[in-house]
């Protein structure tokens, strides 16, 4: 169950940690922890995107969960654009309402947590591999926003992701109408962390949607 404290036997972080032990010659890589999440992104996809858009990029959005991506990336745009003299683009977290990482990078205090449908980033504490000191600004997206916007990459783009994707997209566009009415010329740059494929008999379930109260009829995806 993922309503559970993560101190929980049954909580998924307590389940994997037990197998390691429980099971010969099982790894257990504890990425909410081990600094090689962060740092993998800092050697490897932040360089890429700065290469790839020629240290061009003016924002960059990513869904937070054991905050590996957003912090190395951050910290990899921080470096490279000290040493070329430019401006680092601006960091967006994205937070699912109900997680607390949003209101403890605002205010410092943990917050009330509360459970969500949406799976794959969000916390109800603070994970060690994630570091805010290069992290602009956090937003956050509820359920439905998630679901919409993956369904609608699916029929549209022919992307089939989760719900993770679909609330980095969502605040993606956000971000890009904002940029359009101040008429900034900006290039975003999101990523998309998840596939659809675990995600058929919920997200793309119809049935599912319903019996968790999402009026998915009106939904024009």
């Amino acid at each position: 169950p993922t309503a559970v404290e993560k101190e929980d036997p049954r909580s998924y972080y307590e389940v994997a940690a037990r197998l390691s032990r429980e099971v010969e010659n099982a790894w257990y890589p504890d990425q909410y922890s081990h600094a090689a999440n962060p740092l993998a992104h800092i050697m490897s996809t932040g360089p890429e995107i700065w290469t790839q858009t020629e240290g061009k990029i003016t924002h960059f959005i990513a869904t937070m969960g054991t905050g590996g991506t957003i912090t190395g990336c951050a910290q990899s745009f921080n470096d490279l654009s000290k040493e070329e003299g430019k401006t680092p683009p601006q960091v967006i977290g994205v937070d699912p309402v109900g997680s607390i990482l949003k209101e403890y990078f605002e205010t410092g205090n943990m917050g009330t947590p509360h459970t969500y449908k949406v799976e794959g980033f969000g916390e109800d504490f603070i994970p060690p591999a994630t570091d805010f000191t290069n992290i602009d600004e956090i937003r956050q997206v509820n359920d439905e926003q998630c679901f919409v916007m993956a369904r609608k990459l699916a029929r549209k783009e022919g992307l089939f992701s989760g719900g993770s994707a679909g609330a980095a997209l969502h605040i993606a566009l956000e971000v890009a109408e904002e940029c359009d009415q101040r008429e900034e010329n900006a290039m975003i740059v999101v990523i998309l962390p998840d596939a659809g494929n675990p995600y058929l008999s919920k997200v793309y379930n119809d049935d599912w949607l319903r019996e968790n109260g999402f009026d998915v009829d009106s939904w024009e995806c």
